[in-house]
């Protein structure tokens, strides 16, 4: 979570204390949707992942992002030989 907050901070000028998990994105931060895809660019480049533009949908607080990415990370550490082969 802290690593997201720090991403949130970058893309948004807020000070670490000004953001917390529960927050809303667009009503308490601001965050619209010009901004989303810097904050997935700026997190696939800190967790190693690749995040589709529909992981995101839906979203609405800083912990949503927190548990999209991490359902992202748990996803991508399946061995490939183990996942559904896609057609």
């Amino acid at each position: 979570m802290e690593r997201l907050i720090r991403i949130i901070m970058e893309a948004t000028g807020f000070n670490r204390d000004e953001i917390q998990p529960d927050m809303d994105l667009r009503r308490d931060l601001s965050i619209r949707s010009s901004r989303l895809p810097i904050i997935m660019d700026a997190a696939e480049r800190q967790f190693g992942i690749t995040i589709e533009l529909e992981d995101f949908i839906g979203v609405r607080t800083v912990k949503d992002i927190a548990q999209r990415i991490s359902k992202v990370i748990a996803r991508q550490e399946v061995p490939a030989c183990s996942r559904p082969s896609r057609l």
